[in-house]
């Protein structure tokens, strides 16, 4: 497990509003980006950027990221 660097965006373009940031262990780049989602409670992100500090790669959403509740099925993010 790895602890990654995560900001996210909730509008575009990214330059409009400030990031949530903050560190966050997971076993991936999309995990991290969840895990921050779910800590301030936000159902989408227009943008999302992780990495780890050590690595010079970072993943990037650019086309928004949208956490969906248990159970809420594959319809959830149409």
């Amino acid at each position: 497990m790895d602890t990654y660097d995560v900001a996210l965006w909730r509008s575009f373009p990214l330059f409009h509003g400030f990031p949530y940031v903050g560190e966050v262990p997971a076993d991936s780049p999309l995990l991290a980006v969840l895990t921050l989602m779910s800590t301030h409670n936000l159902k989408y992100v227009a943008y999302a950027a992780a990495r780890v500090p050590s690595q010079a790669k970072i993943t990037r959403f650019q086309h928004g990221v949208r956490l969906c509740a248990e159970g809420e099925g594959p319809t959830c993010n149409l």
